[in-house]
């Protein structure tokens, strides 16, 4: 079987974290991250989102000593059997930060975060905000299935 081309703009790391995601009324709890770039993340195990629904995504970090949660809107490109890759698009301005920070500090070759791509245009850009827009969706402890189906 051929190796499909990698179309990625941005370096993907490898890195844990774990997910909340908000499809609408559809909210799962608790999945890991496979890897992350600036502009999304692949979440394992989620099952369900069709390809091109939006969604709200909590991102929780979890360090030795510490706790950061990132909230940002994204939308599901890929969607296969084993999760889903979601491509940020209401990201804030301070998130951005973290989530470049992590592929700086989580990369090989930290001077390559940046793929060749990069100056390929893109469908649309990232919207940095100041401000976390929750249209679509929010998060409250009893909004959770407990078995994600």
């Amino acid at each position: 079987m051929a190796k499909l081309k990698d179309r990625r703009r941005e370096s993907r790391v490898p890195y844990r974290a774990m997910a909340d995601i908000s499809f609408g009324a559809k909210k799962f709890k608790s999945h890991e991250t496979r890897d992350i770039s600036i502009t999304g993340t692949y979440i394992e195990g989620l099952n369900g989102p069709k390809k091109g629904e939006q969604c709200a995504i909590n991102l929780v970090l979890l360090g030795e000593a510490s706790e950061l949660l990132l909230k940002m809107t994204g939308e599901a490109v890929r969607v296969e059997d084993q999760g889903v890759a979601i491509e940020f698009m209401d990201v804030p301005r301070d998130c951005f930060y973290h989530l470049k920070n992590i592929a700086y500090v989580a990369s090989v070759n930290p001077d390559d975060i940046i793929c060749e791509n990069y100056k390929k245009p893109r469908q649309r850009k990232i919207v940095l905000t100041d401000d976390f827009d929750s249209s679509l969706g929010d998060f409250g402890d009893d909004d959770f299935d407990d078995d994600d189906e």
